[in-house]
């Protein structure tokens, strides 16, 4: 081999080892952008807040029925203190986490507890 013939192969070489470097570079970019994507938009579902409506189940499955009862909102309150569940109290309505009221059966025995006067009356400070 002349000099030639080797300083064409060296650049050749090179050349591909520099596109198998822009080539990674670009599948890292890709998966940062994947994951960063992937964590926002979970965190951002999880975090939803939904207004609560009394459940209960009938006929068996469960049912939503809008909250017309005098001191629901209040009563619930405690009951959500109680089991430590964030919410927040905008507009007379209170809102809970979406994947919180998911969870229907839970939801219908807070909705219990807080139409129970008698355990109301044991668990508010």
């Amino acid at each position: 081999m002349n000099t030639v013939e080797i300083e064409i192969k060296g650049e050749h070489e090179k050349t591909q080892e520099d596109d198998k470097l822009r080539n990674m570079k670009t599948q890292s970019k890709i998966l940062y952008l994947m994951f960063f994507y992937t964590m926002f938009f979970s965190c951002k579902n999880s975090n939803d807040m939904v207004e609560f409506k009394s459940v209960i189940f009938e006929n068996r499955k469960f049912v939503e029925e809008d909250i017309t009862e005098p001191g629901f909102y209040n009563n619930l309150k405690i009951v959500l203190d109680y089991y430590g569940v964030d919410y927040e109290f905008k507009n007379d309505v209170i809102y809970v986490q979406s994947r919180v009221y998911e969870e229907k059966e839970i939801m219908m025995n807070y909705t219990s507890k807080a139409r129970n006067k008698e355990w109301i009356k044991q668990n508010s400070n």
